[in-house]
């Protein structure tokens, strides 16, 4: 996972920085928070066992 760096908003579109290089990586939009949840409990579940 990585942060990105979020740039100007505009008629509800955020642009992001241009300065990274985004083109070869998937961008999670919708449901990020329960993508981020899903993967915090999966590597929790294998610690223990």
């Amino acid at each position: 996972m990585i942060e990105v760096e979020m740039g100007s908003k505009e008629d509800g579109y955020t642009l992001l920085d241009s300065g990274r290089a985004y083109q070869d990586i998937k961008l999670v939009t919708k449901g990020a928070f329960t993508l981020l949840s899903k993967a915090k409990n999966s590597t929790e579940e294998g610690e223990g066992h």
